[in-house]
């Protein structure tokens, strides 16, 4: 989890950071990884468009977004979590 979870959470971050100020706070330990959206509105936007990208991602307080992958996950699989997870960000922020 610690290792799978640097991984994922280094992909997160520069994804965070690519669109910031808009998105922020990307943090995480292990795999539990979460960041925030401006307001309630568009965290909710983000989530409806990870869904679209068949990519399953959960709510928290007002504004954040969480990663809860499975403790198994692999490399691979954070490639394809990351790719799904740039396409609805790109799309909901457009």
């Amino acid at each position: 989890a610690r290792t799978q979870g640097a991984y994922l959470m280094k992909g997160v971050d520069r994804l965070v950071n690519k669109h910031a100020p808009r998105l922020s706070a990307a943090r995480g330990r292990g795999l539990l990884i979460a960041f925030d959206a401006p307001d309630t509105a568009m965290r909710d936007k983000i989530i409806d468009r990870c869904k679209d990208e068949l990519f399953l991602v959960l709510p928290c307080g007002d504004r954040s977004v969480r990663l809860r992958p499975a403790l198994d996950i692999t490399t691979q699989d954070c490639d394809e979590a990351l790719t799904r997870l740039e396409k609805a960000l790109t799309t909901a922020l457009a």
